[in-house]
């Protein structure tokens, strides 16, 4: 960092002359201080959120990856932003060394700091569009593209759930589908943007500005799965009915005072889940009549209402 390779093309290229004059003329200029930085970036946002600028599918794909300083900067920028450092040291010490090689945060700092901002917040909304775009198509398949595109996404999901068996909303999943079911009931009303961020953490347990080139093509296999699983249990609904029951069944008063049922299929018990049984039993047992039966089923009745 701060080679003379490094630094050439920030300062120009031109006579010995001329770059004598340059070096003289930066350090007779003012170098702003904190407040006027700051000042000086929001003014430069605001500029550039009024222009038309969006950025293409490819340039989100190879937007990291590009050969020029400034660009490798940007991935160099967003490996610095994973690290746990202090907000005065990344913008006053870490982000001018390396932008400029130095330690001083004149205005070539602060436009650097305002335009690889501005392109990561276009990226990262470029990257909501696209998965959004995607989760609408897969659950709106069959319907004209045209009409799709007028609606939005919680319009979408919902048509889909009111497909679904409405005894659906009972039943709890292996693969966490029953969480997607909740957050589509739960986001009804929300706006497209926030469902759109919730089913990104929900479908990766990475929130999306977490997301790296491949995590997108994980999401949508596991909202796949999703779908697939709600699907095939409406299939398979009628046929289970005739069946034996092979799991449990949890009913009980909600807060509001309605009733709810919850069904889950029985599994086999890991070597670890006997560990974690006998801790319980022992845990209960070493209470002894400390706590009384009926609040030791109380307990265990609302640690099982909050799995559920």
């Amino acid at each position: 960092m701060g080679a003379a390779h490094e630094q050439s093309e920030s300062t120009g290229r031109g006579t010995g002359d001329e770059r004598a004059d340059l070096q003289l003329s930066f350090f007779d200029a003012h170098i702003p201080t904190e407040a006027e930085q700051i000042e000086s970036i929001d003014q430069t946002e605001n500029e550039k959120s009024s222009s038309a600028f969006s950025l293409s599918q490819a340039d989100i794909e190879n937007a990291l990856r590009r050969g020029s300083n400034f660009e490798n900067s940007k991935l160099r920028i967003w490996k610095m932003l994973k690290q746990n450092i202090g907000t005065h040291t990344l913008l006053f010490e870490r982000l001018p060394a390396l932008i400029t090689g130095g330690t001083e945060c004149g205005s070539e700092t602060v436009n650097a700091v305002s335009e690889i901002k501005f392109f990561y917040d276009q990226m990262l909304g470029q990257l909501e569009f696209a998965f959004c775009d995607e989760v609408k198509k897969l659950f709106g398949e069959g319907q004209d593209e045209a009409i799709l595109g007028r609606k939005s996404l919680p319009s979408v999901v919902t048509e889909w759930m009111n497909r679904l068996d409405p005894s659906i909303h009972e039943q709890l999943f292996a693969d966490g589908t029953d969480r997607m079911l909740q957050l589509f009931l739960a986001n009804k009303e929300a706006s497209e943007h926030i469902l759109t961020l919730n089913l990104a953490k929900l479908a990766t347990d990475l929130n999306l500005s977490d997301w790296d080139a491949n995590t997108q093509a994980t999401a949508l296999e596991n909202v796949k799965q999703y779908k697939m699983t709600a699907e095939k249990f409406r299939q398979e609904a009628p046929h289970k009915e005739a069946e034996a029951i092979n799991g449990y069944q949890l009913t009980y008063e909600d807060e509001a005072g309605c009733t709810v049922t919850k069904r889950f299929d029985k599994v086999e018990t890991s070597k670890r889940g006997k560990l974690l049984y006998n801790a319980i039993e022992s845990a209960i047992s070493g209470m002894g009549q400390a706590v009384s039966e009926q609040e030791k089923r109380q307990i265990l009745m609302d640690v099982l209402r909050e799995l559920c």
